[in-house]
């Protein structure tokens, strides 16, 4: 599918930072006309500029708002898929795990059948409608006010039932991890709740792709440190590993 091979030629590129269009043709065994309508979409999403010959990846440490959503979750689905499996590999029968809202978490849902006598803690709308189809799950779904943007509950009702509980694992995502902001998010409501869910677990997971590396946001809920581990689906650059591994960080590709 063409949004599939969108999604990997924008990951090669951001990966080998400059990329000719010869070179990318050959990878990817199309022809320039189709590079070129591929490259003009990822133009217009800015992660990667058009220079002569061949294009160079955007640098991403500017600041992002928050996207919908319904947006965020169209956006690099076989790499989020990936990241989830590699999360349920790390949970065992029995567990309570609070699963944050996001487009990187949500793929878990369809991948806790195998597990017994799980509970699962969470404000996330999707997560909570697709769980209907999975009888195993027990599943506590947090009071509040419904966050459109988000698709989740939000609000003082959701703050005061989740602090009421005290999970394993908390299983989180973000906007962006970069090293000058730490771990950050868009969302004020959502930013509250995250904090929250910190505090009261005993190992903390985050979930995010490559691609967030070196993305800032408007609030920081998080330093790297505070997670039992990030689980992305690529190596990012070598100065995060660097500042990752200072912190005695631990990464899963």
């Amino acid at each position: 599918m063409r949004v599939d091979r969108i999604d990997k030629l924008e990951n090669y590129i951001l990966k080998n930072k400059s990329v000719s269009l010869d070179k990318l043709c050959e990878y990817f065994n199309v022809s320039k006309n189709t590079l070129r309508r591929d490259i003009d979409t990822l133009t217009e999403r800015g992660s990667v500029k058009k220079v002569y010959g061949g294009v160079v990846a955007v640098e991403k440490n500017k600041a992002v708002g928050l996207r919908t959503f319904q947006e965020r979750n169209t956006i690099h689905l076989d790499l989020k898929l990936s990241i989830a499996e590699k999360m349920a590999g790390l949970i065992k029968d029995g567990d309570t795990l609070f699963i944050d809202t996001g487009s990187s978490t949500l793929p878990l849902v369809n991948l806790l059948d195998k597990f017994n006598n799980l509970t699962v803690v969470t404000n996330s709308i999707p997560f909570i409608y697709n769980a209907l189809s999975h009888p195993n799950l027990k599943v506590i779904a947090l009071p509040g006010t419904l966050n459109r943007a988000t698709d989740s509950l939000v609000g003082a009702a959701t703050l005061e039932s989740l602090n009421n509980f005290h999970v394993k694992k908390a299983i989180m995502a973000c906007t962006g991890i970069s090293m000058d902001q730490g771990v950050c998010n868009a969302s004020f409501e959502e930013y509250e709740i995250k904090k929250a869910a910190m505090a009261l677990c005993d190992e903390a997971y985050l979930l995010a792709d490559s691609f967030k590396f070196g993305v800032t946001s408007m609030m920081r809920y998080a330093d790297p440190e505070d997670f039992s581990c990030i689980i992305t689906d690529a190596e990012p650059s070598e100065g995060m590993i660097k500042y990752l591994s200072e912190r005695k960080v631990r990464i899963i590709c």
